[in-house]
């Protein structure tokens, strides 16, 4: 009995591994299509923080886990290039990055 509550303490705490799921393994070939070299990173559900990504194994110190171009980095300077820019520059009161950041990506989906 005692084994069987380790076990399943254990599995608990687990991230859970989404990998296989298909906008996962779609989003994955688009990065890698772009240059992303990220072959340790493996996109996971954490029972405490929620979805964010892993590496299922031990990494060495100084070890690069990622390599991300970029062009695939959005920021600030990359949305008040865009289109929306003017519109988001004139903006009273102004926006803050992470409000600039998310009209840009709502802009982009209804594209």
């Amino acid at each position: 009995r005692t084994w069987r509550r380790r076990r399943q303490r254990k599995t608990e705490d687990r991230p859970v591994n989404l990998s296989h799921e298909e906008h996962y393994i779609r989003f994955f070939q688009f990065l890698k299509k772009n240059g992303y070299d990220g072959y340790l990173l493996r996109p996971a559900l954490f029972p405490d923080t929620g979805r964010g990504l892993m590496v299922p194994r031990r990494i060495k110190r100084g070890q690069t886990m990622m390599k991300l171009p970029q062009k695939l980095i959005l920021n600030t300077g990359k949305v008040l290039d865009s289109e929306l820019g003017p519109y988001m520059k004139k903006a009273e009161p102004l926006l803050t990055t992470i409000q600039a950041i998310t009209t840009f990506l709502i802009y982009q989906k209804h594209l």
